[in-house]
């Protein structure tokens, strides 16, 4: 793993903090890391949107608020 030990702990404390589940965290760790060892660039846009759509897959902060609104 190319991250810091210290950026993990924060990305898993924030994922915790914010009720969401540890699948988040190691997704969003998966890819900082990638990024960090230069597996995947920001620059490909298919890569990150694949990327940021997995991640908005995995997220539930607000999906609650939204269901009622509709």
């Amino acid at each position: 793993m190319n991250l810091d030990k210290r950026v993990v702990a924060a990305i898993n404390e924030a994922v915790q903090e914010l009720g969401e589940t540890p699948a988040l965290a190691q997704k969003i760790t998966a890819w900082l890391d990638s990024l960090a060892g230069g597996n995947t660039r920001l620059s490909d846009r298919d890569s990150t949107q694949r990327h940021v759509e997995l991640l908005y897959e995995n997220v539930g902060v607000g999906r609650e608020e939204q269901s009622a609104k509709e």
